[in-house]
């Protein structure tokens, strides 16, 4: 409930919300806090709510090599983007940016890329 922003996984969301559905938990994990909720889908993207609908992104189309860490690098890049200003729009798209790099590396820390790489693979894509 005290939660501003609260990113689940996708296993995640299912547990707090009872339901495999996206938009019906969403919906029931927004009922429970005046903040903003979203849930990472993996390769698929991301889901959140915006103006009462749900809105689907599509994630970075790479070539994936480890997954490990992938989520906490989504919940890590979304904080440092948004302490660094961006809008929610732009510190989504940092967040799938640096999660996706990452998985294009072996190791779960050492595969985090760094602001500049993120910075320009969001460009070029």
């Amino acid at each position: 409930a005290l939660s501003s922003y609260a990113v689940f996984s996708k296993p995640g969301l299912a547990k707090f919300s009872g339901t495999d559905d996206i938009e019906q938990g969403l919906r029931y994990a927004a009922s429970k806090t005046s903040g903003k909720v979203y849930v990472t889908l993996g390769a698929d993207g991301y889901a959140y709510i915006k103006c009462d609908k749900i809105e689907k992104v599509a994630g970075f189309k790479v070539n994936v090599v480890d997954t490990t860490g992938a989520g906490d690098v989504f919940h890590g890049a979304y904080a440092f983007a948004l302490c660094k200003g961006l809008e929610e729009a732009q510190a989504l798209r940092f967040a799938a940016g640096t999660a996706a790099l990452k998985c294009t590396k072996s190791g779960g820390r050492s595969g985090i890329p760094s602001c500049a790489e993120v910075e320009q693979f969001c460009k070029d894509n």
